[in-house]
């Protein structure tokens, strides 16, 4: 969404924890839009329909308050993937819906949180790798405890890591989300559709 197409609200009829959410909201699209360098608090201020000292309030500065984008994109993506792999009680269903669903999710729904994200992968910032790192450990936990399920219940080979698996279903994710933001959503379908054709073949119990 671009920040031309957010609708305007106006601060002064907005309570504090709303108000704050707003400045959030907008802020997300502009630092998807601009990247952080090129994202000001006066451009996020006019967009957000408020003045820069009103941002202040809630934010130290640029930085606090893309850290603060950053906190609620990553806990938005994991609960996005848990709703992914918790959709379905087949355990061999969720793990295919982990890859044939979430590109569908993000194009959809995520667009921006997905920029932000890879945004945060590479500024350098030790504070904000620091948050990157401990979503990537809340991902890499979340996945490791359903392959372990999986292997109990006997629908993934019991002879591999679940650790190292999960890992390698991250890089895969990861792939596939950043082959969102250039390729061709038909082009996807299909790159997603064979990965886990390729996964099904390989770790799941026939």
């Amino acid at each position: 969404m671009k920040v031309s197409e957010v609708k305007k609200v106006s601060y002064k009829r907005m309570e504090g924890k709303d108000r704050k959410k707003q400045i959030l909201r907008i802020a997300q699209h502009v630092f998807a839009e601009d990247n952080y360098y090129g994202a000001t608090i006066a451009r996020i201020a006019h967009a957000a329909d408020v003045t820069e000292p009103t941002i202040y309030l809630y934010f130290k500065d640029k930085r606090d308050l893309f850290m603060a984008v950053v906190e609620g994109c990553a806990s938005f993506q994991l609960s996005a993937m848990k709703l992914i792999i918790d959709g379905t009680n087949d355990l061999k269903q969720a793990g295919l819906n982990l890859i044939r669903e979430d590109h569908r999710f993000i194009t959809q729904v995520t667009s921006d949180v997905e920029k932000i994200m890879n945004m945060a992968r590479v500024i350098n910032d030790p504070e904000i790798k620091a948050r990157v790192r401990r979503f990537n450990t809340e991902i890499h936990s979340l996945l490791a405890g359903y392959i372990e399920k999986a292997m109990a219940e006997g629908v993934i080979r019991d002879d591999v890591d679940p650790r190292v698996l999960a890992r390698i279903l991250m890089g895969v994710v990861a792939a596939m989300r950043t082959m969102l933001l250039v390729e061709s959503p038909e082009d996807v379908e299909k790159i997603f559709m064979d990965a886990a054709e390729f996964l099904e073949k390989v770790i799941l119990k026939h």
